[in-house]
């Protein structure tokens, strides 16, 4: 009877252990493994995190938005000497491919930090807008908002030059023409 009893608390003991050992991600979350074997990330299944060999630390995938504002007092120059007011919001969020990359170069708390994204991104965004918009007269971009997004997500480039976050959308509104 004593022999059983230490069994079973023996088992119990190693499962409890293991319990807390075996890390799980929740949906729209990775989990960034340092240490012994180096840097691993997972999604969806689940990993062991041994004290002392490795540090575990979660990293939020989900979409993070942000909007630019062109308003009259700051409005966005177009070709020739017009000028426009423009709200664009853009969406991002971390490749899959590039999770890795994306915790060690900025941090797991700051990649997923909605200000940390924003600030990253916004000048970014705010110069390619300026851009692409010089390429269009206010009749061009009206007819063909399309070409205008394009033309943006163009300039954008690839996941590399968005730090591994990779575009999901952009949106376009409030388009108008700023009397001189």
């Amino acid at each position: 009877m004593l022999n059983a009893f230490i069994i079973l608390s023996i088992l119990s003991l190693l499962g409890y252990v293991l319990r807390i050992w075996y890390k799980s991600p929740l949906p729209n979350e990775a989990i960034i493994r340092t240490g012994v074997g180096g840097v691993l990330a997972v999604t969806g299944k689940g990993i062991f995190v041994l004290p002392i060999l490795h540090r575990a630390s979660r990293i939020d995938l989900s979409t993070k938005s942000f909007v630019l504002e062109f308003p009259e007092t700051a409005p966005l120059p177009i070709k020739g000497t017009s000028q426009i007011t423009l709200s664009a919001t853009v969406n991002l969020k971390i490749s899959h491919d590039n999770i890795e990359m994306v915790a060690s170069k900025h941090g797991t708390q700051n990649a997923s930090s909605q200000q940390y994204i924003e600030s990253l991104f916004s000048p970014k965004f705010d110069e390619v807008i300026r851009i692409a918009g010089r390429r269009f007269n206010y009749q061009s971009l009206k007819s063909d908002l399309e070409e205008f997004k394009l033309e943006i997500i163009e300039h954008c480039g690839e996941v590399e030059d968005l730090h591994g976050f990779e575009l999901v959308a952009l949106s376009l509104s409030s388009v108008t023409l700023v009397d001189l």
